[in-house]
């Protein structure tokens, strides 16, 4: 049995749900660099979980676990928050991570606009050391949005439906709903979205302005979900 079969098998715990997640996403691109261990060691270790299940895992030693997958719309944030700083540590998203993040995510009822408005919130909080969480959006946002095999009113809706998860996610797990740094997080978080060269550009061509219209959308959300709260 192979281990990514190993770890999506059934099981008991949920913070050895984790550590098994963690392995499948940065096995995914067919190794483990250096940065990816570190990272997961780092994260496992801020949970309890020791060193030598991570190395269980990567070996194929250690016996896969199912438990349920958070549910709470907090502690999807966080859970899949984690995964992604794996899949990002390196500086590249590869398809078969993506795959795996997103089957993940569909396991909590996260589809794929809700997953890049989370990828997005943890490349603007730097929770990626130096530039490598924006290289790793960029094709991340490329893989997901996909603007040339959808239609403009597709295209403007997920990027509406984006901006807003964003909102709801940031202002979520803000301390006392700080409405100044709510807006704050919300700039550079969209300032990373549309300095997308290849997003800015293929929009460009279906005739849409690109950043300005992820700017209304930003107003918008921020305004929404300041009232709503």
């Amino acid at each position: 049995m192979g281990l990514l079969t190993k770890i999506f098998a059934n099981a008991v715990d949920e913070e050895y749900r984790l550590a098994q997640d963690l392995v499948a996403i940065a096995i995914a691109d067919g190794s483990i660099s250096d940065e990816e261990y570190n990272m997961m060691v780092k994260i496992c270790r801020s949970m309890g979980i020791s060193t030598e299940v991570i190395d269980a895992y990567i070996r194929g030693e250690e016996q896969a676990v199912a438990s349920d997958l958070p549910m709470d719309e907090i502690d999807k944030a966080d859970y899949l928050s984690k995964l992604i700083q794996v899949m990002a540590i390196d500086g590249k998203s590869t398809q078969m991570e993506i795959f795996l993040l997103e089957v993940i995510a569909g396991k909590m009822g996260v589809g794929r606009m809700e997953l890049l408005s989370l990828v997005l919130t943890a490349t603007a909080r730097r929770n990626i050391p130096n530039d490598r969480g924006s290289k790793a959006l960029r094709s991340f946002m490329k893989n997901i949005i996909d603007p040339k095999s959808k239609t403009l009113a597709e295209n403007l809706e997920n990027l509406r439906t984006v901006v807003f998860m964003m909102a709801e996610h940031i202002h979520r797990s803000l301390p006392l709903a700080d409405a100044d740094e709510f807006s704050h997080e919300m700039e550079a978080a969209t300032a990373l979205l549309t300095e997308n060269d290849v997003l800015n550009r293929e929009f460009s061509s279906m005739g849409l302005n690109f950043k300005q219209t992820v700017s209304i959308e930003c107003n918008q959300a921020v305004s929404k979900t300041l009232v709503k709260k």
